[in-house]
């Protein structure tokens, strides 16, 4: 899969997993009936500080964005789907023109186009505008790369791929990348 395609709509933190209306399959690590004992190596279950931390961090940017948003007012008193553009509103998941996306919403089984980065630039403004693909086929060219390790594997075991990176540097494949987290269960933001 060369493009990111979660199971979920909307935010995908860490704990809000009942609050997705698409679900996977199959129960995923945390969900009651499933829990995960699985835990990465080196995990400290004392990182009082810095859940604290991010705690702290994270309530200031919450309390900076209300403030900012409170300036702001709003003329619309209720939300529709427009099929012409309008100046000053802008419903980026269901855009004014047609699109061969066949659930409707931009964010269903997609990376939602109205996730924000951290500098505030919208993901729907510039996706692709850089893009490149890691495949996991290797070949000479403009790009190359190679990803290894799509097998889950035990954390203890991506010390073998470090000579099969150094190898590839070799090679003259440039870019080289391993799944470290979340390929074989639910990551969570710690993990990332």
């Amino acid at each position: 899969m060369n493009e990111v395609s979660p199971l979920c709509v909307g935010n995908c933190g860490s704990g809000n997993l009942a609050l997705h209306p698409v679900h996977p399959p199959f129960p995923l690590p945390g969900e009651p009936g499933n829990v995960s004992y699985y835990y990465p190596e080196d995990f400290d279950f004392t990182n009082a500080t810095e859940t604290a931390s991010a705690s702290i961090a994270s309530l200031r940017q919450g309390a900076s964005k209300t403030s900012k948003n409170s300036s702001l007012t709003t003329t619309m008193s209720h939300e529709y789907l427009r099929t012409t553009p309008t100046p000053g509103f802008r419903n980026i998941n269901h855009p004014p023109y047609v699109t061969n996306h066949v659930p409707g919403d931009l964010a269903v089984h997609a990376e939602s186009p109205d996730a924000t980065h951290s500098d505030g630039v919208v993901e729907y403004d510039i996706h692709n505008l850089y893009r490149h693909h890691l495949l996991n086929v290797t070949y000479h060219g403009s790009g190359a790369g190679h990803w290894g390790k799509r097998q889950p594997v035990p954390p203890d075991l991506y010390v073998y791929s470090m000579p099969q990176a150094l190898s590839f540097s070799l090679y003259g494949i440039p870019i080289f990348g391993v799944d470290a987290c979340g390929f074989s269960g639910n990551s969570n933001e710690e993990l990332l």
